[in-house]
């Protein structure tokens, strides 16, 4: 037997040596070099778990299977990888898994416009815009809020409560009898009366006119007053959706102002502005009222309502016409000073002493020209005395 050598069917083991044969788990040998041999995708499926895969294999495994490198990005009409891209919000975590990153809405006018939005941007997006969303809508005509929409069902429920207010009549204008005219024009013209229309008697006359007709269009719509009744100043016309009627303001002495139907129904608003003046009814040093302030009658009102003195300023006071405008401590020197100096009614001798002793000159003597100069030469003027010279 030949040491060494081993029979062609004496195969290698894991503990000895020996031979090995082809064709089994795609291996080869070519010229006496071992190889993995290379197989056809569409047969790649059938091979043992155990083959050799070569590197031709493996390029058609690649192929077959449609595999990319992480470089082999997608297009429109093949899919590839992707990676994360954080300017257009596109992020990928360290499970690759990918997530869309928030942008606050200072940063979200800035974003490219194929940007990815994540659900915290949109919610500062929509906080950020103000929009509303139907849970904001008030369903009622009650809430305070400041920030938030009515329903259209509660816009309707309005209009439906305005018209319910412009069917059943209102306050118009004042109404001068005098001239059978309002003394202001209705909002709406020509305006048509509705049941409930009411004017109130402003001015009153030897003849008097009232309302009449259906509509108002700016020129005479009235007639003759001929009511026994005599009429006043706050009394109503009252238009019943027929015909106008006088009714008398029974001692209420201010006027009713936008009060739906009769203005005399409401007993207790009567009684509440009873005795009340209106903002025309003006003071007179027999009667209380409302006052006005004029700086010519030497009045104004400062902050918080109060009344003050206009005190009479220096233009004032040399023009010494205003019979109004007080002095006051702040310009009382002047108003001496001007009454002293500019003083054009005759002082007598009395009264011209009495200035100079109260301005602290002394005392004031009428002398002749002659006795004056002797006093100068004898040396004895006296310096807290005014001298007036009289003609010799």
């Amino acid at each position: 037997m030949m040491s060494g050598y081993v029979k062609d069917t004496d195969y290698a083991g894991a503990d000895k040596g020996g031979t090995i044969k082809t064709g089994w788990y795609n291996f080869g040998i070519t010229s006496g070099h071992p190889m993995a041999l290379t197989t056809q995708y569409a047969n790649y499926a059938g091979l043992d778990a155990a083959s050799f895969i070569s590197k031709g294999t493996l390029e058609n495994v690649v192929t077959g299977k449609g595999l990319v490198k992480d470089t082999d990005y997608g297009t429109d009409d093949k899919g590839g990888s992707i990676k994360s891209r954080t300017g257009l919000g596109f992020n990928i975590d360290v499970y690759g898994r990918p997530y869309a990153s928030g942008f606050s809405y200072s940063n979200y006018g800035s974003i490219g416009e194929n940007a990815f939005i994540s659900k915290s941007t949109l919610e500062n997006v929509i906080t950020g815009k103000g929009i509303l969303s139907t849970n904001d809508v008030k369903n009622n005509v009650v809430s305070t809020d400041t920030d938030k929409p009515l329903s259209a069902n509660m816009g309707k429920e309005l209009n439906d409560r305005i018209q319910n207010l412009a069917s059943i009549g209102k306050y118009l204008a004042m109404w001068d009898c005098t001239t059978g005219l309002p003394t202001t024009n209705p909002v709406t013209m020509p305006y048509t009366y509705t049941t409930g229309d009411y004017y109130v008697i402003s001015n009153v006359g030897a003849t008097n006119y009232m309302p009449n007709g259906s509509s108002y269009s700016g020129t005479a719509s009235s007639t003759q007053y001929s009511g026994t009744e005599t009429l006043a100043v706050g009394d109503f016309f009252y238009y019943d959706g027929t015909v106008w009627t006088m009714l008398k303001n029974t001692g209420k002495t201010v006027y009713f102002a936008n009060i739906a139907g009769n203005p005399t129904d409401n007993i207790n608003l009567a009684s509440a502005l009873n005795g009340k003046v209106g903002f025309t009814n003006y003071a007179t040093t027999t009667n209380a009222g409302v006052i006005k302030v004029g700086s010519a009658y030497g009045t104004t009102m400062v902050e918080g309502g109060i009344l003050a003195l206009w005190s009479a300023q220096n233009a004032d006071i040399d023009a010494k016409t205003s019979s109004r405008k007080p002095v006051v401590p702040s310009n009382l020197d002047y108003a001496v000073k001007i009454g002293v100096t500019t003083n054009t009614n005759t002082l007598t001798d009395t009264e011209k002493t009495n200035a100079c002793t109260w301005l602290g000159t002394g005392k004031m003597v009428k002398i002749s020209q002659s006795d004056y100069d002797d006093l100068v030469d004898g040396g004895t003027v006296d310096s807290n005395t005014y001298y007036f010279i009289e003609e010799e």
